[in-house]
């Protein structure tokens, strides 16, 4: 994990280093009476932004990488296009198109980068030219559009972003919008109270809040742009700003606003047009009042530190950030899902379970609490029942919850309901085709049926075509291939499944007996059966099958150890004990 974070930092550093040069080439489109560039704004922009709060998600976070490498890109793509326009050099334009390219497949709200490149070039020159302005920049709505639809598509379909939470009127977006711009604006020049996840508003109602933060929106931007021949570059940057959280403002659904409809990482691109005026006016007032400025400044500076520190000291890991966010936001049930999920990884099941309860009672609508409560409760006889209820309220609640649907299919199969179970699995196939569990999971159901082989054989494929690598897939497969005498594949899949999870003690037992049915696979045989007894020497089972190997390749004394030692561990074990009598009487 270690490397991750670094990288990430290294990025974040790379991308301060990238925004303030964007800034000084951004600076030099200006025409001949253009005022002159106020020393040092662009550094002291970049440096706000490097150490500002807000960015701590972002960079601390570590699946948040997408951030952070986007925005190198996206601002590598703008430096290199303000390249292009000031040296009409097409070789420009095509390096800076494959950095917007990058920049998307990093993280597709990128894609608001040609508008902000027009906004920019209307800031520096007070107008925009259909021919010299909009026309190159065609392309890159084109392909910015395309990823952003997307995106969409996916998040609907496929991450989950679809339900009662996310219906909402056009009118309300509006208000929900302006309310989000106005948050999002506070956080950066006020960073009090940051976290993890922020209360979810209510945004089915129009209450006084959106109504002022609408009319707020409004009316500073009707303001600044009737002023705007005097405060081009601010409303520049309002824009600007807007514009990079256009797709976070509530207009699209995206699988996080049922949590909440504001996020930090959320802000990590637009906010550059904040620190951008920050950066400008700090530079202004230091020309005025060099040590007063440098002075508050520096108290600025060592503040914004010491709350970054605090900031990044609560993702060390999941527990301590979710309790750091249930202290700050009580309310909410998304941080009671992570701790819970954390302390499982513990095996602090009690506590867990106790977690999931408190996101339930919370948010009674929450998938994931539902079915993790039940999945822990399927653990004890006793709760069975109950952990199928949580089950099917979880697929009630979000029908295409596959990891759900695959789950309730796999209780169902143990309680002998293998209709129900099929069913169950079929649907998680449906809602995701790329779901290998609920693959493997209908390949297991078939092999019990009759004549359901080759059914078995065509969902662990397809479970291995969907995940290449996933060891249960390759080590079922390959046992039915070994049934049906195809011993080279199947020992290719039995060591591409070791190769994935080496752990699995059965997977080395059933490869070592394959091997041995192999022409000089004998040595290799006996070393995969002294692998899992390795992994599990209280694992009767492997002590039989090196037993087994022990003896057909003559090793006699070492069988029987092997024998005695599988009866030692379990006493009523027959197979092992007509082994043992076997070898007794065919040799001294």
């Amino acid at each position: 994990m270690t490397g991750y974070h670094v990288a990430n930092l290294l990025l974040h550093g790379l991308a301060a280093c990238l925004f303030a040069v964007a800034i000084r080439s951004l600076w030099s489109l200006g025409s001949a009476e253009s005022p002159s560039w106020p020393v040092g704004a662009d550094w002291a922009a970049a440096f706000l932004f490097a150490i500002h709060p807000v960015c701590v998600e972002s960079v601390a976070w570590v699946s948040e990488q997408k951030n952070t490498l986007s925005l190198v890109f996206y601002l590598s793509a703008a430096i290199t296009y303000v390249r292009f326009r000031t040296t009409a050099r097409w070789r420009w334009y095509w390096i800076a198109f494959v950095f917007f390219v990058l920049a998307l497949g990093s993280k597709t709200v990128t894609a608001t980068l040609p508008a902000a490149l027009l906004v920019l070039l209307w800031w520096r020159r007070g107008r925009v030219g259909f021919r010299d302005d909009i026309l190159p920049l065609v392309p890159w709505f084109a392909v910015g559009i395309a990823a952003g639809l997307t995106t969409a598509w996916v998040e609907k379909h496929f991450i989950g972003a679809t339900g009662a939470s996310f219906e909402l009127p056009v009118a309300n977006r509006f208000l929900l919008a302006a309310r989000v711009i106005w948050h999002y604006l506070k956080t950066v020049l006020w960073p009090h109270d940051l976290m993890f996840f922020y209360p979810l508003w209510n945004a089915g109602r129009a209450g006084a809040i959106e109504w002022v933060s609408i009319m707020g929106v409004t009316v500073l931007t009707v303001v600044l742009w009737l002023f705007r021949s005097r405060v081009r570059g601010v409303m520049a940057a309002w824009l600007v700003f807007v514009g990079g959280l256009f797709p976070a403002l509530g207009f699209f659904n995206v699988y996080p606003f049922q949590f909440s409809f504001v996020a930090d990482h959320f802000q990590y691109l637009p906010n550059l047009a904040v620190f951008a005026c920050l950066g400008y006016g700090i530079a202004v007032c230091i020309q005025r009042s060099r040590t007063l400025t440098l002075a508050f400044f520096a108290l600025v500076s060592m503040t914004l530190v010491v709350i970054s520190r605090s900031q990044a000291s609560r993702y060390v890991d999941n527990e301590t950030l979710s309790r750091a966010t249930i202290a700050l936001n009580p309310s909410g049930s998304e941080a009671h899902d992570i701790l819970g999920a954390a302390l499982r990884s513990q095996s602090r099941y009690q506590e867990a379970m106790e977690e999931f309860r408190t996101s339930i009672r919370l948010n009674p609508n929450g998938a994931y609490a539902h079915l993790a409560l039940g999945i822990e409760l399927a653990k004890q006889p006793a709760t069975k029942v109950e952990a199928i209820e949580e089950m099917r309220r979880a697929v009630e609640i979000r029908p295409g919850y596959a990891d759900a649907h695959n789950n309730l299919g796999l209780e169902l199969q143990t309680q002998g309901d293998l209709a129900g179970a099929k069913r169950e699995f079929e649907a998680a196939i449906q809602y995701n085709p790329a779901s290998a569990e609920a693959h493997l999971s209908l390949g297991q159901l078939y092999l019990n049926q009759p004549n359901g082989i080759e059914q078995a054989k065509s969902e662990f494929e397809a479970a291995i075509k969907v995940r290449p690598y996933f060891a249960p897939a390759h080590a079922q497969l390959a046992n039915l291939l070994v049934r049906s005498g195809e011993l080279g594949e199947a020992i290719t899949h039995f060591r591409v499944a070791v190769q994935a999870d080496p752990d699995v003690t059965w997977v080395h037992r059933n490869l070592a007996m394959a091997l041995a049915q192999v022409p000089g696979g004998m040595p290799q045989a006996i070393e995969e059966g002294k692998m899992a007894v390795r992994l599990d020497p209280q694992n009767a089972e492997s002590h039989n099958a090196l037993a087994i190997l022990f003896a057909q390749s003559g090793d006699f004394t070492k069988a029987r150890a092997e024998w005695l030692e599988a009866l030692r561990l379990k006493p009523d074990y027959e197979s092992a004990r007509r082994n043992l009598a076997r070898l007794q009487q065919t040799t001294p």
